[in-house]
């Protein structure tokens, strides 16, 4: 900025005339909370269903108190042992996962979402650490994208 002028109220030097910045364009609350489709991607290549279409799960964000609830519960109780990582998984996945697409099977079976297919839908590790670690890409959740 211009001799060390910063963008505070009052002062609107911001060299973008007419054009104001609104931070609200990155509130992840309401989408963190309905949750959002996101594609399933593996080595970074999105997978295809027998559709031909993404297989999507629908993830509630870190923006969600109540997932906001289990981070801050995991956080103060790590788990110890590979055993309970999986199970500290599991208890994630039941918080943040609201949803699939119903274009893929697991071991030759379509399983329609419920809380209890989400052991085996995310049985696989590779699947499950794909759908959890896009719960904390706030990018997912940001208003208009």
């Amino acid at each position: 900025h211009r001799n060390g002028s910063r963008n505070y109220p009052g002062n609107h030097s911001n060299g973008h005339r007419g054009v104001s910045m609104d931070l609200s364009q990155f509130d992840t609350r309401e989408a963190s909370n309905l949750g959002v489709d996101v594609p399933l991607k593996i080595d970074g290549k999105t997978v295809l269903g027998d559709d031909d279409e993404p297989i999507t799960f629908r993830i509630k964000g870190v923006g969600d108190p109540e997932v906001q609830d289990i981070v801050m519960q995991q956080t103060r109780s790590p788990a110890r042992t590979a055993k309970e990582v999986v199970a500290a998984d599991f208890d994630y996945a039941n918080v943040v996962v609201v949803g699939w697409s119903d274009n893929f099977e697991v071991e030759g079976e379509k399983h329609e979402f419920s809380k209890a297919n989400i052991k085996v839908v995310l049985g696989n590790p590779v699947v499950r650490r794909a759908v959890l670690s896009e719960v904390r890409n706030e990018a997912n959740f940001r208003k208009g994208g």
